[in-house]
């Protein structure tokens, strides 16, 4: 068992685990300290998050561009196959579920909650940092690959792939490290 919660997937359980008893442990406390403890679970979520979405657009470029790089052949045909099986895919599984939506919707019946609902306070510190959207990162990514491989670019290409040991190393050591904070708290929060 101690070695599951060495495994990131572990370390996530136990976060989830640990968060929701957080957050019905706040629930029970004076509201002095129960403010006080919800601000740094909405300041730790805002935090991690910040980061999070910073580094993913780098996963997608360093992990993407690296690769086009290594493709050996016609990259240009093989990168626009990959790109429209990927696009069929897409298509097909939202087709799919709107499929499901349109048939199985009907059949479910839902009853509304009256419970109520608290709205959690903003975050006492807000950072914002400037980031890409995922959609940016995957086209600026297929346009440096295609653009190191028509150029015949031997050292971009190696400096490509030191980059794809960075990012690699970044989410080794940044994201798997925060992710359980991240997840932990937004748990606690929806306790609350």
């Amino acid at each position: 068992m101690k070695s599951f919660f060495k495994t990131t997937a572990g370390r996530l359980l136990l976060s989830i685990i640990v968060g929701i008893g957080l957050g019905y442990a706040i629930l029970a406390m004076p509201a002095t300290l129960h403010d006080i403890l919800t601000q740094v679970l909405l300041v730790t979520k805002q935090l991690t998050s910040q980061v999070i979405l910073f580094i993913v657009p780098m996963i997608i470029i360093g992990c993407v561009a690296p690769s086009i790089t290594s493709f050996s052949g016609n990259v240009t045909k093989v990168l626009g196959f990959t790109v429209g099986v990927a696009s069929l895919s897409s298509i097909g599984a939202a087709s799919l579920a709107i499929l499901t939506a349109v048939l199985v919707e009907p059949m479910i019946t839902t009853q509304v909650s009256t419970a109520a609902t608290t709205d959690l306070p903003e975050a006492i510190i807000s950072l914002k940092f400037p980031t890409m959207d995922t959609m940016s990162a995957l086209l600026l990514a297929i346009i440096i690959g295609l653009g190191v491989v028509w150029i015949n670019g031997k050292k971009y290409a190696d400096a490509l792939q030191d980059f794809q040991k960075m990012v690699l190393l970044a989410v080794e050591r940044i994201i798997i490290p925060i992710l359980p904070l991240f997840v932990g708290a937004n748990f606690a929060l929806l306790v609350l």
